[in-house]
C-alpha cells in the first residue's frame, strides 16, 4: 500500500516518462491519500504525470488529490481489473487517461481545468459511474476505439467553446450510455451501434433538450437518445459570512438553493496535507429553504471548504469557499459627521454611528467634550436599527466646538474607538435642506414690527378723526 503521502514535483527540468508514482508489473496494490503536486504544465512531454499504473491488475486507486502537471492525473496503461475512486485531478494536460486496458472500474473522480476530462483509449468492458468533468478546455469523456464500455450518471459541464462534452471516435462501438447530466451544448458520436439510452426508460439529462420528442446524437453514427430528459440546472448559494473571530462559539454557514431541492449534503474541510476531511453531513429537510451549519473549533488561519449537495435525480455539485478565523478585534466604527449640525426642536444634538462586528455588538458609549483639557463625557448609545446606534448631546452654547469618538464593544469583550470628529454647534434650528420658509423672527424684530403696526393704527384713526371734524364744519355744526 502507497498511502498518505505528500509528493511536490522538486523545481528542475522535466524528463521524459516521469511520474510521482509509477507501478509496473504489479498485482493487488493500493494508492491512497496522496497528495501530489506538480508544476503548471506548459511544455514538455504530456507523459510527464501523477500516478500510472503499468501491467498490474486489481489494484485500487482510491481518494488522491493530483495538481498541477503537464501530463496525465491518473494513468492506466496495459492493465486490467482495476478500481480507480474518488480522486481528484485538478489543472493538468489531461484528468484520468486509461490505455489498452480492460475492465476497469472508474466511480466518483472529479477532474476540474484539465484540457481532457477522462479518455478511454483501446480499451474494452470499462465502468465509468458518477464521475466529474468540470471547467474542462477540451473534452469531457472521450471513448476512442473502445468497446462494451458504459457511461452512468457522469456529469459534465462547462466545457469550453467548441469543444464537445461526450466524443465516441475512431471506431467506438457497442457501449451504452444514460442517465449522465450533459450539461453543455456539444457531443458527437462518430462510432457504432451505440446506445444513448438503456433500452427502456432511461435517457440522458440535456440542458440542450427543448422537450419534445427524441434527442439526434451529432456525428457519422446517427445515434438517437430516445428517452431525453430536459434539464434546469439547480444552483445554491453561500449566503452568510464567511470572517469569524476566534473565540466565536456560533461560526455557522448558511446555505440557499434555487430550483430543484437537494435532498442531502456533505460539508469537508481541507486539512493541512490538501485532503477534505467530512465535517458535516446530513439530509436536507424539504421544507427548509435555508440550511443552517456549525462549524468545528478553529485556529487563527484560512481553511477551505468543500460543499456538496444531492439530488433525487442522480444530479450533485460542489460550491467551495474559504472560511477565515481572524484574530479578535473590536467592532468597525462609521461616525455620522453630518447630524452635528443640527439640534432638534426639543434643545439636543443627535449623533450617530454605524458600528458592524462579525460576532455581534454588545455595547456602544459616546464620549464628548468641549475642549481637549476638559474630562470626556459619556453617554450611551442605544439600537436603532441591526447597525445604527444613536446618543443624544446636551444641548450647548451657540458656536461651541465639540469634540465626539465613540467606543463600542463586541459580544467577545472587544472593544474599538472611532476617530475624533469636530464639528461647531449652530444652536439655531435650521430647516432641512430644500425646505421653503420665511426668514426666523427674533423676538427684537417682533418688538419693532408690533410697535411699527400700532403707529400705522394710529395715524389711520387720527386720518379718521380729522375727516369726520372737517364734515361737522362744513355742516354748521
Amino acid at each position: 500500500m502507497i498511502e498518505n503521502n505528500t509528493l511536490q514535483r522538486p523545481d528542475i527540468a522535466y524528463e521524459s516518462g516521469v511520474h510521482a508514482i509509477r507501478l509496473y508489473g504489479s498485482d493487488y496494490v493500493e494508492i491512497s491519500r496522496n497528495f501530489i503536486r506538480g508544476r503548471p504544465f506548459i511544455t514538455g512531454s504530456s507523459s510527464i504525470g501523477g500516478i500510472l499504473l503499468n501491467l498490474s491488475t486489481d489494484c485500487t486507486v482510491n481518494g488522491n488529490s493530483i495538481n498541477s502537471f503537464k501530463g496525465r492525473g491518473v494513468y492506466l496503461e496495459n492493465s486490467g481489473y482495476c478500481i480507480v475512486t474518488n480522486n481528484w485531478v485538478d489543472d493538468c494536460l489531461n484528468g484520468f487517461y486509461i490505455r489498452a486496458s480492460n475492465d476497469c472500474f472508474i466511480e466518483n473522480n472529479i477532474a476540474t481545468r484539465t484540457h481532457m476530462g477522462f479518455g478511454v483509449w483501446v480499451g474494452i468492458n470499462h465502468i465509468l459511474n458518477g464521475n466529474r468533468a468540470e471547467k474542462n478546455l477540451g473534452e469531457g469523456f472521450i471513448i476512442a476505439n473502445s468497446y462494451d464500455c458504459e457511461l452512468i450518471g457522469n456529469i459534465v459541464r462547462d466545457v469550453s467553446e467548441n469543444h464537445n462534452g461526450i466524443e465516441l471516435i475512431y471506431g467506438a462501438a457497442d457501449n451504452i450510455l444514460y442517465v449522465n447530466f450533459i450539461l453543455c451544448d456539444n457531443v458527437l458520436d462518430e462510432g457504432s451501434n451505440n446506445a444513448w439510452d438503456n433500452g427502456g426508460d432511461l435517457g440522458n439529462y440535456w440542458t440542450s433538450y427543448d422537450g419534445s420528442g427524441t434527442y439526434p446524437i451529432p456525428g457519422a453514427a446517427g445515434s438517437v437518445d430516445r428517452f431525453p430528459r430536459q434539464y434546469i440546472i439547480p444552483a445554491i448559494n453561500l449566503v452568510s459570512i464567511t470572517n469569524f473571530e476566534f473565540g466565536l462559539e456560533s461560526r455557522v454557514l448558511n446555505w440557499t438553493y434555487t430550483g430543484q431541492a437537494p435532498i442531502s449534503y456533505t460539508l469537508e474541510r481541507q486539512d493541512d496535507s490538501q485532503f477534505y476531511h467530512l465535517e458535516n453531513e446530513g439530509k436536507w429537510p424539504a421544507s427548509l429553504p435555508t440550511l443552517s451549519l456549525y462549524l468545528e473549533h478553529m485556529d487563527v488561519g484560512e481553511y477551505p471548504y468543500r460543499f456538496t449537495v444531492f439530488y433525487a435525480d442522480g444530479f450533485s455539485q460542489t460550491e467551495y469557499t474559504i472560511v477565515y478565523i481572524e484574530v479578535p478585534s473590536g467592532p468597525d466604527i462609521t461616525l455620522f459627521q453630518d447630524d452635528l449640525y443640527y439640534p432638534n426642536r426639543d434643545g439636543e444634538i443627535r449623533v450617530q454611528a454605524y458600528i458592524e462586528d462579525n460576532s455581534g455588538v454588545s455595547k456602544a458609549i459616546l464620549a464628548y467634550n468641549t475642549s481637549f483639557d476638559e474630562e470626556w463625557r459619556n453617554v450611551t448609545m442605544v439600537r436603532n436599527q441591526i447597525e445604527l446606534w444613536t446618543a443624544m448631546v446636551p444641548l450647548l452654547a451657540d458656536g461651541t466646538s465639540i469634540f465626539v469618538k465613540v467606543y463600542a464593544s463586541d459580544t467577545l469583550g472587544n472593544w474599538a474607538v472611532s476617530d475624533i470628529i469636530t464639528r461647531k454647534f449652530l444652536t439655531e434650528y435650521y430647516p432641512p435642506p430644500n425646505t421653503t420658509s420665511l426668514t426666523p423672527t427674533t423676538r427684537d424684530q417682533l418688538y419693532w414690527v408690533g410697535f411699527a403696526s400700532g403707529s400705522i393704527i394710529v395715524v389711520v384713526i387720527g386720518i379718521l378723526y380729522l375727516n369726520q371734524r372737517d364734515r361737522r364744519i362744513e355742516k354748521g355744526f
